[in-house]
């Protein structure tokens, strides 16, 4: 019994796609094993800094400082270190009065959509730098967990 031609297609692109996948995922893992510590460590050390900016400024200085920062390029690495410095300084930095006022939580898309069009500039790599931005302050003002005081 022949086998017919749209079986011989479906078998065909699932083993191309299964190929694919395998590829894709030797890829990522030679290049977490030639990049993955430097990463970490990056990363590492753009927490502490920003935890240490973040002991001598205010919620809106942190905002300032990454605003200031170069990852308006969309380099992915520069935006894994700056998220990290980001939300190590909200963490550690001094309230700002008002600061969450009329933040909505990442829970809700459209109004989060509404929200980054309102505060974004049009320019595409801008925006995609402030909506980073403001995701880092969605992330702080209405945390997955309940933030505990480990000041005192």
């Amino acid at each position: 019994m022949a086998m017919q031609t749209w079986v011989k297609v479906v078998i065909g692109t699932a083993v191309a796609g299964v190929l694919v996948l395998g590829v894709a995922i030797g890829v990522g893992v030679y290049w977490w094993r030639n990049n993955g510590r430097e990463i970490v460590a990056q990363t590492k050390e753009a927490s502490t800094r920003g935890a240490d900016l973040g002991l001598t400024t205010d919620n809106e200085g942190c905002v300032a400082a990454v605003e200031r920062s170069d990852t308006a390029q969309g380099r992915f690495r520069d935006m894994i270190f700056t998220g990290a410095f980001f939300s190590s300084c909200l963490q550690k930095s001094r309230p700002t009065p008002g600061f969450c006022k009329d933040v909505p939580p990442r829970t809700e898309r459209l109004e989060t959509e509404r929200w980054q069009k309102r505060e974004c500039p049009t320019e595409a790599r801008g925006r995609v730098h402030c909506a980073m931005v403001l995701g880092g302050v969605q992330a702080y003002c209405h945390p997955r967990y309940e933030r505990r005081d480990t000041s005192g």
